[in-house]
């Protein structure tokens, strides 16, 4: 079993600092007002989960660092996950 240890997304649902928090292991609960980023940041880190940024096309961030760590392993990984932004015309 694995469980992300800590992460980092920039340009979350448009902020200007980069997001980041330490993660306990059995519970953490992340509340705001619409429109704040939490479900995009759920997003985020169940993609660096399954190592596939696939579904992360329309989600509104720039790049993240999420640090797993691996029991089966006994270490941490972290994956980087980048958007390229298109280029206005």
């Amino acid at each position: 079993m694995s469980h992300i240890v800590r992460f980092s997304v920039s340009g979350l649902a448009g902020r200007a600092e980069p997001f980041a928090q330490t993660l306990d292991r059995h519970l953490n609960i992340f509340f705001g007002l619409n429109g704040t980023g939490k479900t995009s940041l759920l997003k985020i880190l169940h993609s660096a989960m399954k190592h596939d940024p696939s579904g992360l096309a329309r989600v509104p961030f720039e790049n993240a660092d999420v640090t797993i760590y691996s029991l089966t392993y006994n270490a941490e990984f972290t994956t980087y996950i980048s958007k390229t932004r298109p280029k206005k015309a």
